[in-house]
């Protein structure tokens, strides 16, 4: 929520996706610097990148994402300076992951081809 580099393009990407489909489907940013991620820097945070209402945020404690982090293979903001990871993850309808885009080759026309395979992947099964 406080990230103001890869976070901010890796949201607009997203958003310009969805635009991109012509439909909103989930999406959700995954806390990585707990310390800092508040509700109401969420909130701040999507409405300066007009995604409220079309995004949302997993919030809560070291403890309580060690899990998402883990199954996804997010780095946490670190001590020291150290930086987070930065990718978008594509889900299936079953929630396994299919896709994973690292912020240098995320682009909306990527996000959206693959956002329509995997819709029409689901419709099929």
């Amino acid at each position: 929520t406080t990230c103001t580099n890869d976070c901010p393009t890796m949201t607009q990407q997203i958003r310009g996706a969805l635009d991109d489909v012509g439909h909103d489907v989930p999406v959700l940013a995954v806390s990585v610097d707990p310390a800092n991620d508040t509700p109401a820097r969420a909130r701040a945070f999507l409405a300066k990148q007009q995604m409220t209402g079309r995004m949302r945020f997993l919030l809560g404690s070291d403890a309580q994402l060690q899990r998402v982090w883990r199954t996804f293979g997010i780095q946490p903001q670190g001590t020291g300076g150290r930086e987070h990871s930065a990718s978008v993850v594509l889900l299936d309808d079953a929630g396994v992951a299919r896709v994973s885009f690292p912020v240098d080759q995320l682009t909306p026309e990527g996000v959206a081809h693959d956002l329509r395979a995997l819709e029409r992947a689901g419709a099929q099964s």
